[in-house]
């Protein structure tokens, strides 16, 4: 019985029952009632196609961002693609990294178009389960009955089915994993429009347009710190370009900062300050408005990398502990042949989720990925992608490997070597100043000589004093590696003009590797031929010469009298005769030198035009400067052909050149020839 005053509900008897309400309708033949399902007339669930969308009807997560910069040309390709017949489908895909601002560039196109629209529908499109749920959301917005009758795959139905009958539509599905989990809706429908955002920049050409987004340009990225921080001054505009630029470009990070700014109240300087010292805490400070963090940001990317491909995860971390940009590709997987392949397939994942930049030659990593990624690195010891060997190790190995043979002399490897040597500094920066492993001291000894060759001095003994210190403390004091290292060191100092600071270290090199080597070993040649060429530079010629020609005969005896390293010390003895006034017994050496030297070497070597200019100032001291003319002006142009204008080397054979216009009596053509080589060498730092 029901009271319907007191609203008390009572039942009594056997088998009563009592209730306040009862709403239950059963239709149909064979109905059925559950606490489950409720079953409605047919003809209850309205057809999509007899359901409008009210005008305006819109589900956008919410308003774009105020500040909106460095997207204008972005912007106008997706209206321009978009503004197309809404009765067709037309389908338009952004893809790029992480936070470079996918989601907020579709918003705004969606913001700012919903008027174009009866229906503007966003879907959260991770994975297909969400691309269901976004779809059923859909039809509850536009049918009630479907929201409490329905299934959400009946209903996700239902709105495809709606959005195949109907046209004036935009649907965008945002950050797509996989291609092939939105497939089967575009293939279903045939009118409106479709704005897909995604990570992966692979599968799309074939179902839709795609547009890469990239970080901003340096301009709009610091009129966006500038205008969300409100700042004004010239001198906050200088910083933020200093903020942006530690930031590289990347628009979410550059959000987070700006919050941050603005919400501790702290100046452009003060940030930058703190970025600088400590980036990895900076990336991700933020205030608590926001959902996501750039530490957090690319977890979910990685997992899903994770789990496609284990191998490319250990890739990521290698990478990550080079230079961010232009590592070169052939330098990936080391010596082992069979590792390519699998180094290809896992860059062309990485790529393929834009966690990296990927061309024909080289491989990039936006800063902020990679500072996450270091911030990840697993622990010393075994881990399921890396087994024993840290990323930090493999990366090493891999650059060493890579480095070509004779860094000061081969030509070929030269491209190479000045792309290694970013990367090797970043290395560098990875290990413990005071635990840095023996093999990163061969590889600084190595770039160090190819520096020499270029003429960067100071550069190379940087890396010298470096290698030397790694040597010391890895081989020992007294090693032939660490009398190696010294040896190189005083050839830099030789360069830099410093003979005095050569010597000892030559000294004692030479010492250390007749110790351990031998009196008669190749390497003992070595010594003996610099530490003339130390006495020479020391004016010491008479100490030079005994050195010079042990050095020749061991080099002979033990590499054969064709050796490129034959023809090195048959010059450097004709120059010890030179200086001792003996020039007739300099020139055979030298005419002999010249010939190894073009026969192993090739005639556009640089050392070749090294040995013209020699061989010409020996004419020159006997007198025949007419025959010094031709070797001159040739050395001048191998030596600008291979190692530019304004190399050292260049300002040499300009002097000698100018110095032997001026025995011929041509002053006139000596003296631009000599004012250029002054520019070159006072532009030379020493």
């Amino acid at each position: 019985m029901i009271d319907p005053t007191a609203r008390k509900v009572e039942a009594s008897g056997t088998r009563a029952v009592a209730a306040d309400q009862v709403r239950v309708a059963i239709t149909g033949d064979d109905a059925v009632v559950d606490d489950r399902t409720i079953n409605l007339a047919a003809g209850t669930i309205p057809a999509p196609a007899d359901v409008a969308a009210p005008s305006g009807t819109h589900n956008l997560p919410r308003r774009p961002t105020r500040v909106f910069v460095g997207r204008e040309n972005a912007l106008n390709k997706l209206r321009g693609t978009l503004a197309d017949d809404a009765n067709a489908v037309v389908t338009q895909t952004v893809y790029g990294l992480g936070g470079v601002g996918k989601s907020e560039l579709a918003l705004h196109h969606a913001f700012s178009c919903r008027g174009d629209y009866t229906l503007v529908w966003w879907i959260t499109a991770e994975d297909k389960a969400q691309i269901q749920v976004g779809l059923a959301a859909l039809a509850a917005r536009l049918c009630h009955e479907i929201a409490v009758t329905s299934t959400t795959a009946d209903a996700a139905g239902w709105a495809t089915t709606w959005l195949q009958v109907h046209s004036g539509w935009l649907l965008v599905l945002d950050n797509v994993s996989q291609p092939e989990d939105v497939e089967p809706l575009l293939g279903q429908l045939t009118s409106g429009h479709i704005l897909v955002t995604t990570r992966r920049d692979s599968g799309w050409d074939q179902i839709a347009d795609p547009i890469r987004l990239d970080v901003l340009e340096p301009e709009p990225a610091a009129e966006l710190i500038m205008a969300r921080t409100e700042r004004h001054d010239s001198i906050d505009q200088d910083t933020a370009a200093s903020i942006v630029a530690e930031l590289g470009y990347l628009p979410l990070a550059l959000d987070q900062a700006a919050a941050y700014i603005a919400q501790t109240r702290i100046t452009l300087p003060t940030y930058l300050g703190r970025l600088q010292e400590q980036p990895i805490t900076m990336y991700a400070a933020v205030g608590p408005q926001s959902q996501r963090t750039i530490a957090r940001l690319w977890d979910v990317t990685i997992e899903a990398i994770r789990t496609r491909n284990l191998s490319a995860i250990k890739l990521l971390h290698i990478l990550a502990c080079y230079a961010p940009d232009a590592v070169p590709r052939i330098i990936l997987g080391g010596n082992a042949n069979t590792n390519k392949l699998a180094v290809d397939e896992a860059l062309a994942v990485l790529a393929s989720y834009s966690m990296i930049t990927l061309t024909a030659d080289s491989v990039s990593m936006h800063r902020l990925v990679q500072a996450v990624i270091l911030s990840k690195q697993p622990p010393e010891g075994e881990s399921p992608a890396f087994g024993k060997e840290r990323p930090l190790a493999i990366a090493l190995m891999w650059l060493a490997d890579a480095i070509p043979a004779n860094p000061g002399t081969n030509m070929a490897g030269w491209p190479l070597l000045r792309a290694l040597i970013a990367h090797a500094e970043s290395l560098g920066t990875r290990f413990p100043p005071d635990n840095q492993p023996e093999k990163f001291g061969v590889v600084q000894n190595e770039l160090a000589i190819f520096q020499r060759s270029q003429g960067q001095y100071e550069q190379a003994l940087a890396l010298h004093r470096s290698a030397v210190a790694i040597s010391e403390a890895t081989h020992g004091p007294d090693h032939p590696d660490t009398a190696t290292m010294l040896n190189n060191m005083g050839l830099t100092y030789q360069d830099l003009g410093q003979a005095d600071k050569a010597l000892p270290l030559q000294q004692r090199a030479l010492e250390i590797t007749e110790a351990t080597l031998g009196p008669d070993h190749p390497s003992t040649a070595i010594r003996l031929n610099n530490l003339a060429t130390t006495y020479l530079d020391l004016e010491q010629a008479d100490k030079a010469l005994p050195l010079q020609q042990r050095a020749l005969e061991i080099t002979e005896a033990t590499l054969g009298p064709d050796h490129p390293s034959t023809a090195i010390r048959l010059n450097n003895l004709a120059t010890a005769y030179r200086h001792l006034g003996q020039a007739d017994k300099a020139l055979p050496l030298q005419e002999r030198d010249l010939n190894i030297t073009e026969a192993t070497l090739g005639p556009d070597h640089p050392y070749a035009a090294i040995t013209l200019m020699n061989l010409a100032i020996t004419y020159r001291h006997l007198g025949q400067a007419d025959k010094a003319l031709p070797l001159q002006q040739r050395a001048l142009e191998i030596t600008e052909a291979t190692l530019g204008p304004d190399h050292p080397q260049t300002a040499t054979a300009l002097t000698n050149l100018a110095t032997t216009y001026i025995d011929l009596g041509q002053v006139d053509k000596a003296l631009p020839l000599q004012q250029r080589a002054v520019e070159i060498t006072e532009a030379t730092p020493r």
